[in-house]
């Protein structure tokens, strides 16, 4: 499950940055296989980045005592692997949302005439795809409050889970590691929504 959702996170972070007009200026000129090898490095970078990321987090929350009987330091990445599913949510959500808005027109307008025989099944046949009628700042809005409140929801799930694993004393210090690691996936998150 944590290789699944670091893999989740790391290509769509991925996916945010091949669109950087930095990224497609400096690739742009390859060929088809140097393309290829380019882009294959640079989803495993991003992947490699957020997976090191996340399990140095949770093994160095393991740095406070876990309550007698509990898990061990190797154990701590599955027990905080839910609190990235509201985060993977968040991001495909900012990153998909415009796409769903203007594509999901495009797949209205084909079910109306499935076969191109001039067919209009639903009565929209005379329609267009209409790109005006979602402005920029609200799909910023989308894009940048589903990244927070994924992140907020990623945050108060690790800090619930911690609340079980660790002693009062300790579970201050021991939820450190994991929120920097939160506030760093939100600020990557906000970075590729807000530079694409």
């Amino acid at each position: 499950m944590v290789g699944l959702l670091c893999l989740l996170l790391g290509s769509t972070a991925f996916d945010g940055i091949s669109r950087w007009s930095a990224w497609t200026n400096q690739t742009g000129e390859l060929g088809r296989g140097g393309h290829l090898l380019v882009y294959t490095l640079g989803l495993l970078a991003a992947v490699a980045v957020v997976s090191t990321l996340f399990l140095l987090a949770a093994r160095a929350t393991g740095a406070a005592r876990i309550r007698p009987g509990g898990l061990g330091i190797a154990g701590l990445p599955g027990a905080f692997v839910h609190s990235l599913v509201p985060i993977a949510i968040g991001y495909a959500v900012a990153h998909y949302f415009s796409f769903a808005m203007f594509q999901g027109q495009e797949g209205l307008l084909l079910a109306t005439d499935p076969f191109g025989r001039g067919w209009d099944l639903l009565g929209v046949g005379s329609r267009r795809i209409d790109y005006a009628f979602l402005g920029t700042g609200l799909i910023a809005a989308v894009q940048i409050g589903a990244i927070v409140l994924g992140h907020v929801l990623g945050v108060v799930s690790a800090h619930d889970r911690a609340t079980h694993l660790f002693r009062r004393r300790q579970l201050r210090r021991a939820q450190y590691p994991m929120l920097a690691a939160m506030v760093a996936f939100t600020a990557g998150g906000i970075a590729l929504v807000t530079a694409s």
